[in-house]
């Protein structure tokens, strides 16, 4: 796949957010999410945008001020650098490449920034998030305007476009099944 990628951003939270529980007890509340489309007519498959993942990915790990960084792309495999996740991933073929499951950024030890993928390429997904894989980054600030930075110099260095820029809400929403457990344990 050329350089040239389309990503939409959103800020914040939808209520089909799924909130992995990590967020909840390193109270990472503020949601940052990168939609990376996965259709193009010219290809026969769905693929993942990975040279622009790697470019936004180094450029979020600087601007957000990380000196350590862990990459899961599974259970079994996790990387101590970009480099190196960037090496196993481009030797796949294009449409074998995957984004990591999970990704951790740290400074002075502290989990500083929490990334996870949401695969909505594998089942369809409520709009936005359809089709596509879409990577969530957590933080305890909110940093929408350095991701915001990182991701509008990224795409304007590699011919990328985002396609649009949405609001979501501030907090994520209770699931209904939380919802329902409140009101009956009181």
């Amino acid at each position: 796949m050329n350089k040239h990628g389309v990503i939409t951003i959103v800020y914040g939270y939808h209520p089909d957010t799924p909130v992995p529980e990590q967020v909840y007890t390193e109270n990472l509340c503020y949601r940052f999410a990168i939609i990376f489309e996965t259709a193009f007519p010219e290809y026969n498959t769905i693929l993942f945008q990975s040279e622009l993942f790697i470019e936004l990915l180094s450029a979020i790990k600087t601007q957000v001020g990380g000196d350590s960084i862990q990459i899961e792309s599974d259970e079994k495999k996790q990387y101590q650098s970009i480099n190196l996740f960037k090496d196993d991933l481009l030797k796949l073929a294009e449409d074998e490449r995957m984004p990591p499951r999970r990704i951790f950024l740290r400074k002075n030890n502290s989990l500083i920034c929490f990334g996870e993928t949401e695969f909505w390429a594998l089942c369809g997904g409520p709009a936005p998030y359809s089709d596509s894989y879409t990577v969530s980054f957590y933080t305890k600030e909110n940093m929408n305007e350095v991701f915001n930075a990182a991701c509008s110099n990224v795409c304007s260095e590699m011919g990328a476009i985002i396609r649009e820029r949405i609001q979501g809400l501030p907090y994520p929403e209770k699931p209904w099944w939380k919802k329902l457990f409140t009101v009956f344990s009181k």
